[in-house]
C-alpha cells in the first residue's frame, strides 16, 4: 500500500486519535509525529490510538507523544500491532550481522542522511561484519539486504544508480532506537540527558562503547557528567561538535595501531604530521590536506582511498604515491601556488598510479582533479596506456586530454567546466566503454552526436545554466536508458528526438529551476508517443504555488493519458523512480 499524502496522513491520525476537531489545525503541529509515521497507514492508525489514551483536555501534545512513543513502544497495547510488525521485520533478518548492522543506524538522528561507504567503514571497524574477500556476511551484502526489504530507504542515488545517501523510514527507526537502548548497543545523549528506552536515562554508562551526541545544548566536555574512558566510537552531530577542537593532530596518533578510518573533513587540519603515514591498518583518509615534508609511507601501507590532497609548490607526489600499492580512489586539488615542477611530479605520479595492468581483476581504479586554479598543460602529452574505471576532471578543459580517449575500462566520466568546446564534445563520441556521462557548464559549444557514437551509454546528466543541447543523429547513444537534463530556463524538447532511444526508460527534468509547465508537458507527450512509454520525472519539486501548479499539472495529465508521472525530492536519481572511529557531523 503506497504513502499517504500530509494531510491524508493528518486525517486518518486525528481520526484514529478521536481528534477530527483539530483538523483544522496547522500542518506544523503535528509535523513531528507526521515525520514519525511517514505516511504509512499501520503507523498512522496505531500512534492515533496511542493519542487516544493520552491526549490532553486542552488538546492533542504533539510534543510529549513524540518523546514516548519509543519509551513505550514494547510495553502499550495501543501500539501492539505497529510493534509485532516492525519486531517482524527484524527477526526475519537472516542473520546476526545484518540485525546488529541495521541497530547501528540508531547512531544517527532520525532525518540524518547517512552515506553508505561511511556506515559500511563503521561496521567493518566495529567488527559486524568481514572483509570483502571472506566468506562471511559483508559489508555490501548486508546493505543490499537491508535495502532489498525496504528497510533502509535510499535518498540520493548517482547516475550510475549508486545509493549516495539513505535513512531508515519513520517508524522503523523508532524501534532500531528502541531496541539499541533497550539492549544496551548504543548510548545517546538528547535534550540534556543519556538515555535509554526503559528509564530516565539513570543506567550505567561503562557498558556501552558507542556514544551519539545529538543535543545542541552541549558546548564542552563538562556537559557530560559520565565517564567516557571505555567508548570506542563517537559520533557527534550539530552544535555538540563544537566541544571538539580538531585544529592539529599529535604526533601520537602514531600509537593508534588498529586505525582504519582518519576522516577529517569539517576540521581545521590542512597539514598531516608524516607519522598518519606509518599506520600500518589505515586503509581510507578523507579531508583536504597538504602532504608534509619528507612523508613517505610505509611498505606496508595499506591506504585504499586518499579523498585528497593537495598540490602546492611541494614536490615528490611520484614517490608518495608510489608506495601505495593497494591505493584505488584518488581526490586532488590544484592550487594556485603549483609550480611547473610540483606539477610534473604530479603528473608523474597519477601516470603510476592509472597505468594498464593487464591481469588487473576487480580493478576500481577512480581519480578525481579539480584544477581550476592552475593551467591543464600537465594532462598533456601523456604517452602510452591507461586504465581506470572513473574519472572527474574540474578545470578550465580547452581540449579533452589525449589519455583519456586510451583508457582502458573506463566506465564513469564527469567534466565540469566553465564552457565545453565542440572539439572535446566531440571526442567523448569515440569512448567505446563509457555508461555514465555527467557535463556540468555554463554552456555548451554547438555540436552533433553522430551515429554510432557512445555506443554503450546507459546514462547522460546534463548541469547547465544555458541549456544548449548537442543535436543527435539516429543511432547516436542506442542503449540509452536515462536521459537527465537539470537545466536552467528549459525550453520544450530543445531540438532533441527521443524516438530515437528506443531503450529510454526515464526522462529526468528539474522542477527547482525555471521550467514552465508547458515544458514538462511537451516532455510527457513525447514520452506518451514512445514505444517504451518512458517516466517523466521531475526533481526538486517546489513547495511554492507554482510548483504546486507543476505537480498538479503533471498529476491531471497523467491521470487522463495513463502515463506515469513522478514528483521526486532533491537529489533522488534512479532509473525506476524507487526510490573505531570518530566523526563530527556539521
Amino acid at each position: 500500500m503506497g504513502k499517504l499524502s500530509d494531510d491524508h496522513s493528518k486525517q486518518l491520525l486525528l481520526k484514529a486519535a478521536d481528534l477530527e476537531q483539530y483538523s483544522d489545525s496547522s500542518l506544523s503541529d503535528s509535523k513531528a509525529i507526521l515525520k514519525i509515521c511517514d505516511g504509512q497507514p499501520l503507523a498512522l492508525s496505531t500512534v492515533g490510538k496511542f493519542m487516544r489514551k493520552r491526549s490532553l483536555m486542552e488538546g492533542p501534545d504533539w510534543d510529549g507523544i513524540c518523546n514516548q512513543l519509543r519509551c513505550h513502544l514494547g510495553s502499550d497495547d495501543s501500539l501492539d500491532r505497529v510493534h509485532q510488525a516492525l519486531m517482524h521485520e527484524y527477526t526475519s533478518l537472516p542473520s546476526c550481522a545484518i540485525k546488529a548492522c541495521l541497530l547501528y543506524f540508531a547512531m544517527f538522528p532520525s532525518d540524518h542522511r547517512v552515506k553508505p561507504q561511511r556506515i559500511m567503514r563503521q561496521w567493518l571497524a566495529e567488527g559486524f561484519v568481514e572483509p570483502e574477500n571472506s566468506l562471511g556476511d559483508t559489508a555490501d551484502k548486508c546493505f543490499e539486504e537491508l535495502l532489498d526489504r525496504s528497510i533502509v530507504h535510499p535518498i540520493e542515488v548517482s547516475n550510475n544508480k549508486t545509493v549516495k545517501t539513505c535513512r531508515t523510514y519513520g517508524m522503523m527507526h523508532e524501534y532500531v532506537m528502541f531496541k539499541s537502548l533497550s539492549e544496551n548497543l548504543i548510548m545517546l545523549c538528547d535534550n540534556g540527558n543519556y538515555q535509554n528506552s526503559k528509564s530516565n536515562g539513570n543506567f550505567q554508562t561503562t557498558q556501552h562503547r558507542c556514544l551519539s551526541l545529538q543535543d545542541s545544548s552541549i558546548s564542552d566536555s563538562s556537559s557530560l557528567d559520565s565517564d567516557l574512558s571505555l567508548v570506542r566510537t563517537l559520533i557527534v552531530f550539530g552544535k555538540a561538535g563544537s566541544m571538539l577542537n580538531f585544529d592539529s593532530l599529535p604526533k601520537k596518533i602514531e600509537n593508534l595501531k588498529l586505525l582504519e578510518t582518519l576522516d577529517l573533513r569539517r576540521t581545521a587540519i590542512n597539514i598531516l604530521p608524516k607519522e598518519v603515514f606509518q599506520l600500518p591498518h589505515l586503509t581510507h583518509l578523507f579531508g583536504k590536506f597538504k602532504l608534509p615534508d619528507k612523508a613517505i609511507p610505509s611498505e606496508q601501507c595499506k591506504l585504499q582511498m586518499v579523498k585528497g590532497f593537495i598540490i602546492d609548490e611541494r614536490v615528490g607526489y611520484d614517490a608518495f604515491l608510489g608506495r601505495m600499492k593497494k591505493l584505488h580512489n584518488v581526490k586532488i586539488w590544484c592550487e594556485s601556488s603549483a609550480t611547473n615542477t610540483s606539477l610534473t611530479s604530479l603528473q608523474k605520479a597519477i601516470q603510476e598510479f592509472i597505468r594498464d595492468e593487464k591481469d588487473a581483476k576487480k580493478d576500481r581504479r577512480s581519480l578525481s582533479i579539480q584544477f581550476d586554479a592552475c593551467s591543464e598543460d600537465f594532462l598533456k602529452g601523456w604517452e602510452g596506456q591507461y586504465y581506470l574505471r572513473s574519472l572527474k576532471l574540474n578545470g578550465m578543459l580547452e581540449e579533452l586530454p589525449g589519455f583519456v580517449t586510451r583508457l582502458r575500462g573506463l566506465k564513469e566520466l564527469c567534466l565540469q567546466s566553465t564552457k565545453l568546446k565542440a572539439a572535446l564534445l566531440t571526442a567523448l563520441g569515440t569512448l567505446e566503454h563509457l555508461k555514465y556521462l555527467k557535463l556540468i557548464a555554463g554552456e555548451l559549444d554547438d555540436f552533433v552526436l553522430q551515429r554510432n557514437a557512445l555506443p554503450s551509454l546507459v546514462c547522460i546528466r546534463f548541469v547547465l545554466k544555458s541549456p544548449t543541447l548537442p543535436k543527435m543523429e539516429h543511432g547516436a547513444m542506442p542503449i540509452l536508458k536515462s536521459l537527465q537534463l537539470l537545466c536552467d530556463g528549459l525550453n520544450g524538447l530543445s531540438g532533441l528526438q527521443i524516438n530515437y532511444f528506443t531503450h529510454l526508460r526515464e526522462v529526468i527534468l528539474d522542477a527547482g529551476v525555471e521550467v514552465n509547465s508547458t515544458t514538462i508537458q511537451n516532455w510527457q507527450d513525447a514520452a506518451a508517443n514512445h514505444p517504451n512509454r518512458p517516466k517523466v520525472i521531475l526533481l526538486n519539486a517546489l513547495d511554492s504555488t507554482e510548483g504546486a501548479s507543476i505537480q498538479g499539472s503533471a498529476e491531471s495529465w497523467a491521470n487522463k493519458n495513463g502515463a506515469e508521472t513522478h514528483m521526486l525530492p532533491n537529489g533522488l536519481m534512479t532509473e525506476s523512480s524507487i526510490a573505531s572511529n570518530i566523526t563530527v557531523e556539521s
